[in-house]
């Protein structure tokens, strides 16, 4: 982060560093979908809508996560797809 002059201190989204690009949030978090696999990479389709209104929903959502969707001490972590 430091390296594109963001502070680590001051964020209070999801941000995702591809290449040299940054994306914040509505934009990182509908590009992070896009890589899972199905069904959840349906959910990118999203990105259909304006970026302003994709953000405040963003927004809405990130403020009352807990309330929604409650708080876990460990992260769910999506079956793998891959065969060894």
């Amino acid at each position: 982060m430091e390296t594109h002059r963001l502070s680590r201190d001051t964020f209070e989204t999801v941000v995702l560093i591809e290449e040299d690009a940054i994306y914040q949030q509505s934009d990182a978090a509908l590009r992070i979908l896009r890589k899972l696999p199905f069904p959840w990479n349906l959910w990118s389709a999203l990105r259909v809508f304006p970026r302003p209104l994709r953000d405040f929903v963003y927004r809405i959502v990130a403020i009352n996560r807990y309330r929604w969707f409650g708080k876990r001490d460990t992260c769910f972590v999506l079956p793998s797809t891959h065969t060894k």
